[in-house]
């Protein structure tokens, strides 16, 4: 037989089964507990600045020292520079006899 009663649970007359009372609930911390959540944050985020500033430092080494060998690299290609002073005029001439009479 199978009764639901205000103590529990009763399964016949020889077996009793009672649920336990809902513990309290506490919403409010200790004053100990509030310092050391504060002190653990500021030092993960501590933490995190440290990290981070480590890794923007490796990267912006890493990058100069790439930067600079290509730059050293990129010194001794050929380049076409003039001297002062010193051109070169590679325009067709144009032969007198082939000139048209309003240029003349």
């Amino acid at each position: 037989m199978l009764t639901l009663g205000s103590n529990g649970i009763q399964f016949g007359l020889a077996t009793r089964f009672e649920l336990p009372a809902p513990p309290k609930i506490y919403t409010s911390m200790i004053l100990l507990q509030r310092l050391l959540g504060a002190v653990l944050a500021i030092v993960f985020l501590a933490a995190a600045v440290l990290f981070a500033s480590i890794a923007l430092g490796i990267a912006l080494g890493v990058g100069l020292a790439v930067w600079a060998w290509l730059w050293w690299r990129s010194r001794s290609l050929p380049r076409r520079h003039t001297i002062e002073g010193e051109y070169r005029d590679v325009t067709p001439l144009e032969r007198l006899e082939q000139r048209s009479d309003e240029r003349l």
